[in-house]
């Protein structure tokens, strides 16, 4: 129920760009009012490194199925505001530069 919330609210607002601690935080709590669920438990994961995740493969499947398309442009509709930290996330998660993923 809390992944699935939380996946909602995500793919609600998926480039807002501004789904950080405190307006995911809100969004969620609005969400599910009065729940007292923690991500940590269910993920194995902080809210802000869920959500950073979940940014990251969103990215990956646009790399993958986007032809016509740049590292810059793939990480603005992913939610990141910083080119030089999306490309260091993703190679921590998927051990790959995103500019090599596109070639």
């Amino acid at each position: 129920m809390f992944i699935s919330a939380v996946t909602g609210v995500y793919r609600f607002h998926p480039d807002s760009g501004e789904i950080t601690n405190l307006p995911f935080s809100k969004r969620v709590v609005d969400e599910l009012e009065g729940r007292m669920l923690n991500c940590k438990e269910l993920t194995g994961d902080s809210a802000a490194i869920y959500v950073r995740k979940m940014r990251l493969f969103q990215a990956r499947r646009m790399l993958e199925s986007m032809e016509d398309s740049s590292v810059p442009k793939i990480s603005k509709a992913a939610g990141f505001s910083n080119v030089s930290y999306f490309s260091k996330a993703f190679n921590e998660e998927f051990g790959i530069d995103p500019s090599d993923y596109l070639t």
